[in-house]
């Protein structure tokens, strides 16, 4: 396996022609492949059309420098570093399905909040017959989605940022 193959099958990169792929660019929030990854003559030639530098691009693989691009280079690798970049990319693909589920949740809470709103509403304009128990299950409703609300607004606002960081706390807070 060259140089290249191993970047490809790190980044599950989708092959584009001979000794050519594409993938998403591990030193950056990237949500569709802007990194092509190219091997000519014995060496990995990559870009990132977003304008990544090549050193972040290294760093984000877990590459010590240029020079492991060259199959002919006897370089021995920083695991510690590959671990940790590896890390990074599933946290992220861990981010972007968990984002599904906020996003799904928040839908949800609208129109719970909805519901529990028409309802309350309904009492006050004399719609509905006023019980005790189902006023207070509407306002209990309202209060609890309303709160819900809130933490998934906070959630989608780490799980759409930058910070690593950030994502990380959530999901050691999520995974308890």
């Amino acid at each position: 396996m060259n140089a290249a193959e191993r970047i490809a099958s790190t980044l599950t990169a989708r092959r584009t022609r001979d000794n050519a792929w594409i993938a998403r660019c591990p030193a950056h929030e990237d949500r569709s492949p802007s990194l092509s990854i190219t091997y000519i003559d014995g060496r990995v030639l990559v870009h990132c059309f977003a304008g990544c530098e090549l050193s972040d691009i290294l760093k984000a693989l877990g590459m010590t420098s240029a020079a492991e691009l060259y199959d002919d280079m006897c370089v021995i690798p920083d695991l510690a570093q590959q671990r940790r970049a590896q890390a990074a990319r599933e946290l992220e693909k861990w981010s972007e399905t968990f984002l599904g589920i906020v996003c799904r949740t928040l839908r949800h809470l609208d129109e719970e909040i909805r519901f529990a709103t028409s309802t309350i509403q309904g009492f006050e304009d004399g719609k509905f017959d006023r019980s005790a128990e189902t006023e207070t299950d509407s306002w209990n409703l309202l209060g609890k989605c309303v709160l819900l609300k809130q933490q998934c607004e906070e959630y989608f606002d780490i799980l759409n940022g930058t910070d690593l960081h950030a994502k990380l706390e959530l999901w050691r807070t999520v995974k308890k």
